[in-house]
């Protein structure tokens, strides 16, 4: 799991723009001369660190965003090759709804918790009167969407 953030972290849009702009403001007088270069120059460790610790800390959910994302978008050859077909997709995106769904089933509970169930209750019922009917029934997946 710690390899997953991490690597979430690694690929994050925000640090690779980060980091490419340290590139260009870095560039020497040489590879100015000789315009755009293949080659990315190499950040030092120190102004990595720097940036990692400016980022906000990577989460859970930006590891199923990341798995949702690259699923249905960004890595069809996976689910092309290997004998790999439909079925196998849309099973993996339902793993990872009943995933992210169980996560926040547990939220809630160390919510309720915390705040007491009386504001667990009234949130969903709050949600549930401004929300349309659909809406309602696909986030709590079958559960009590009145909470009461």
């Amino acid at each position: 799991m710690t390899t997953a953030l991490k690597t979430t972290r690694d690929r994050s849009r925000a640090l690779q723009e980060q980091l490419d702009s340290w590139r260009r403001q870095n560039r020497s007088r040489r590879a100015r001369k000789a315009g755009p270069s293949v080659r990315k120059r190499w950040v030092p460790y120190e102004v990595q660190d720097a940036m990692y610790s400016a980022l906000r800390p990577t989460n859970f959910f930006d590891l199923i965003y990341r798995l949702r994302r690259r699923s249905s978008y960004l890595d069809d050859d996976s689910f092309l090759s290997n004998q790999i077909g439909l079925s196998d997709a849309l099973g993996f995106n339902r793993d990872i709804l009943m995933l992210t769904r169980a996560s926040l089933t547990v939220f809630e509970e160390l919510i309720a918790r915390a705040a007491g169930p009386d504001f667990i209750n009234e949130t969903k019922t709050e949600f549930t009167r401004r929300t349309s009917p659909a809406l309602v029934a696909w986030t709590f997946g079958g559960r009590d969407s009145a909470g009461c």
